[in-house]
């Protein structure tokens, strides 16, 4: 499923997206069936702190990268072979991980 296709439909228009997203700061949802150990909770905190409304409370770029090498190598420790961003997006999505 698309982000906000629950709340607004498959094809929601540019307008819809500005209200829905902008002016009620809306955001979307985590899948609940998320597994949850350092590295998903370290991304899904830096997720949710690029989307504060306030944009001087946002991560910069460089705190981003930082953070995602952490996760990355969270990643590596809890694997036998190398892991990575890449693979760890992927297995959220497959909801794997």
């Amino acid at each position: 499923m698309l982000p906000f296709e629950e709340e607004l439909g498959g094809h929601p228009g540019f307008e819809a997206m500005r209200i829905h997203v902008a002016k009620e700061h809306k955001r979307p949802a985590f899948p609940v069936n998320m597994k949850q150990n350092e590295a998903t909770q370290l991304l899904r905190e830096t997720i949710e702190e690029c989307w504060d409304t306030d944009s001087e409370a946002r991560l910069s770029a460089v705190c981003v990268e930082e953070r995602f090498k952490d996760v990355d190598n969270l990643m590596e420790a809890k694997c036998e072979f190398s892991c990575s961003l890449v693979m760890l997006f992927t297995c959220i999505l497959v909801q794997k991980y």
